[in-house]
């Protein structure tokens, strides 16, 4: 495991517009700060569920907001239908990123939660722990500013249930290379902070807010326009 002294702090909003069983909620927001604080990068969690109910709380003015250069936005989600065209080629993926390719950087990722489960369930792993991979694997796209892939570790693209089921630690970290690069994309835009001497408590701020029409599952993403951005899939290799 790759372990620095000084640490990058970045805050992650989590926009859920589906039912995540607290235990595997909890579970992916370990994960994936693990994964990332392995490559110098702490996440402040920050929950800005959109799911507007009657008793639900006021919004929290930092979720509603376009997100800050040292904050990305994570969404839990249900897959498009299969019936949509445009849909079908990342019909195996189990989330994506979007980068805006001019300045090789992004703010927005995106996780389905479903297919999540299906394959935690075809491969016999945590339903938790394989969502906090996936989300640690879309925020390192966002870091890289870039689609690339690699043929081991975290960022490889295609993850299998033979993978899975081989429980080697270092498939699901930044290679030595990603870590590196990973933190030189934070560096950019976020400042260096003291390594606390232990994990440090994840914050949590309701969130509530009416969903605008561009984007009916994030409230913030409506400054993310698909013209200019580049989606990147996360692909699922079909078990033997």
């Amino acid at each position: 495991m790759h372990t620095v002294a000084v640490v990058l702090l970045l805050t992650a909003r989590i926009y859920s517009n589906v039912d995540v069983p607290a235990g595997d909620r909890g579970a992916a927001t370990h994960v994936a700060a693990q994964i990332l604080r392995s490559a110098g990068i702490d996440i402040l969690w920050m929950d800005c569920n959109d799911r507007v109910t009657a008793a639900g709380p006021a919004a929290h003015p930092a979720c509603t907001r376009p997100p800050n250069q040292d904050e990305v936005i994570v969404r839990f989600v249900s897959s498009p239908a299969l019936n949509n065209p445009r849909t079908k080629s990342g019909a195996d993926s189990l989330g994506d990123a979007y980068v805006d390719t001019a300045a090789a950087r992004g703010s927005l990722a995106t996780v389905y939660v479903d297919r999540v489960a299906a394959m935690a369930r075809a491969s016999g792993v945590d339903a938790g722990t394989l969502l906090g991979r996936v989300a640690a694997h879309e925020i390192g796209h966002l870091l890289l500013g870039t689609s690339a892939h690699r043929t081991s570790g975290l960022m490889r693209a295609q993850w299998s249930t033979t993978l899975l089921q081989r429980r080697m630690p270092n498939d699901w970290l930044f290679s030595s290379r990603d870590a590196a690069s990973v933190r030189e994309g934070a560096l950019k835009r976020v400042r260096p902070v003291p390594a606390p001497a232990s994990d440090s408590t994840a914050a949590t701020v309701p969130c509530a807010a009416p969903l605008p029409a561009t984007c009916p599952s994030c409230p913030v993403c409506v400054t993310v326009s698909p013209a200019d951005r580049m989606p990147f899939h996360l692909l699922v290799e079909p078990s033997l």
